[in-house]
């Protein structure tokens, strides 16, 4: 960790720096693992706790850095955003083939180096098999592979400025088409492999995140440009990621989330972290963005969303509960034929119900067992444990 003054030092260099960091950022803009969602951003706040020492790189600790390291004072926002594991953090397990938590390793210490100095390489691939028995639009099997490249880096680590985290992933879907694997029948996709890169992107390969986050100061930071809108907000009650619990994507987001956007957006939002125990989150979110398009009608409508994070411990066990809030001027999702060209869909009375429900809601988040099949009526799935190379 940063010794005292330096650490001083870094946070006025970061107030110094913000009107050149946001305009760098507008251009851009042109179970432990991320069960804390954005209240991960509270950790960033080391004012008047002294910093621990400096550990080795074995026990994926912090690291010694002339710059306050996001990846320092809050690892958990790196996987909160791979929504996977990380290597080079906290839980990184480096031995034979049967221990390593990921496939290839450390690569020789090169990996671990490049942790060190801030870059963090990681690539996930989820295997999905599904089979509609009876039911739906149609019955009949399908697969389908998921691989995610994300890299993120370090401004702190990498000696750049202090208190910044560069985002990067790409996206691909491969095995069945769109038109066979989309056949339960719902308005949403059971699976929430189906919604990446996008519902139509079935073998397709696309950058589709990048953006900044940037400490303004200690309880105050900023996320400008484009995210993945499932793996940021609104979690549920059973979990809140498809690589560990529910792969059903209703079990990991509330229905609602892609009736206001796609699967990602830009956005330019704030996260206030006034106390230890709540988290204020909130921004402006364009509706229209696609994995395969930058900024086409972009904030032609716009969705205004805001979350409070409350984190408590009873009996020495962590829990959060949530209030969000989303309004919108995007035109509503049509009932009879969610999926356009796909759709022969019946609705049963809570499709009609969902899209009326108010756009205020609470979400008690709990962790919940380390599930990985999911299950609809008359539909057998099957999602394999995701693989972290």
């Amino acid at each position: 960790m940063t010794p005292p003054n330096q650490s001083m030092k870094s946070w006025r260099s970061v107030i110094h720096l913000a009107p050149c960091i946001l305009a760098i950022s507008l251009l851009w803009t042109a179970s432990a693992i991320a069960t804390e969602n954005f209240a991960g951003f509270r950790h960033i706040d080391a004012s008047g706790e002294p910093p621990g020492p400096a550990q080795a790189a074995p026990d994926w600790g912090p690291v010694q850095t002339d710059k306050a390291s996001i990846a320092n004072l809050s690892p958990v926002l790196l996987p909160f955003f791979n929504n996977g594991p990380v290597f080079g953090l906290p839980g990184t397990v480096v031995g034979d083939f049967w221990q390593n938590t990921q496939l290839t390793s450390d690569w020789g210490g090169f990996r671990t180096s490049l942790a060190e100095h801030g870059i963090f390489f990681d690539l996930y691939s989820t295997s999905a098999y599904q089979d509609v028995a009876s039911g739906g639009l149609k019955t009949g099997s399908s697969f389908v592979e998921n691989i995610q490249l994300s890299i993120n880096i370090d401004t702190g680590r990498a000696g750049l400025w202090p208190g910044g985290l560069f985002y990067f992933t790409v996206d691909s879907r491969f095995g069945d088409s769109a038109k066979n694997t989309f056949t339960v029948g719902s308005s949403t996709p059971q699976n929430t492999g189906l919604a990446f890169p996008g519902p139509f992107l079935d073998s397709d390969i696309y950058p589709t995140e990048y953006f900044l986050v940037q400490a303004l100061m200690p309880q105050f930071s900023l996320l400008l440009g484009k995210l993945a809108i499932l793996d940021i907000a609104d979690q549920t009650l059973f979990g809140d990621s498809a690589k560990y619990y529910f792969a059903n994507l209703n079990f990991n987001k509330n229905p609602i989330a892609l009736t206001f956007y796609n699967t990602h957006t830009i956005a330019a939002a704030g996260v206030w972290t006034p106390t230890r125990w709540l988290t204020i989150a909130g921004g402006v979110f364009d509706p229209n963005t696609q994995a395969n398009n930058f900024v086409a009608h972009a904030f032609d409508t716009v969705n205004l969303y805001t979350g409070w994070i409350f984190s408590y411990a009873i009996g020495g066990l962590p829990g959060q509960f949530e209030l969000q809030y989303n309004w919108t001027n995007k035109a509503k999702i049509d009932l009879e034929s969610p999926f356009g060209s796909l759709s022969l869909v019946v609705h049963c009375p809570w499709h009609r119900f969902q899209a009326r429900l108010a756009f205020f809601w609470a979400i008690l988040r709990m962790k919940s067992s380390r599930l990985i099949t999911s299950r609809l009526p008359g539909v057998r799935s099957r999602t394999f444990r995701s693989t972290s190379t």
